[in-house]
């Protein structure tokens, strides 16, 4: 599995500091190379870097999991493209205690977060994550996208919806 691709973990893999590295990611952003995910508010995790091209990124070692992240930011960032609203700010997120949802979303006055599954029923581990932010931010919906065929409440406050309703 591929390091989190935050500037140190990339440096590293270079066998670079972050400081060399960082004209190289500017350009990258610029050229829509990568994408940079700022963490969101009372998040203790870095920014993160995913590439555009889930292939590309498969290509390069990156697991299901990452190549997951990166179709859900292209189809999120390009339905509002499509649709001709404002785009929607989009967040990383880790807890003190490592726990890390995928993404969290703002979008006007509203946010939710979200957590992508690679199974259609969620092990009682694998929505940990979920819980923890749920608790911690009740006011924010917990989405998990998983590749299921209908939705359903997890618990108050989370659920699970399938894939197929963030590209529609």
């Amino acid at each position: 599995r591929a390091p989190v691709p935050s500037r140190l973990e990339i440096a590293r893999a270079v066998d670079r500091v972050p400081r060399q590295i960082e004209h190289y990611l500017v350009a990258f952003k610029a050229l829509f190379v990568a994408y940079e995910i700022e963490p969101s508010r009372g998040s203790s995790g870095k920014p993160l870097f995913y590439l555009f091209d889930a292939g590309i990124s498969r290509f390069l070692g990156s697991d299901s999991k990452r190549c997951l992240q990166i179709w859900f930011l292209n189809e999120c960032l390009s339905q509002f493209s499509y649709s001709g609203t404002s785009r929607p700010d989009v967040f990383c997120y880790q807890s003190s205690k490592g726990s890390r949802m995928d993404f969290v979303v703002e979008w006007k006055s509203s946010s939710y977060a979200v957590l992508l599954s690679e199974s259609e029923s969620p092990t009682t581990y694998g929505i940990r994550p979920a819980q923890a932010f749920a608790k911690k931010f009740p006011s924010v919906p917990v989405l998990i996208l998983a590749p299921c065929l209908e939705q359903h409440r997890l618990e108050k406050g989370i659920r699970i919806i399938p894939w197929t309703d963030v590209t529609g």
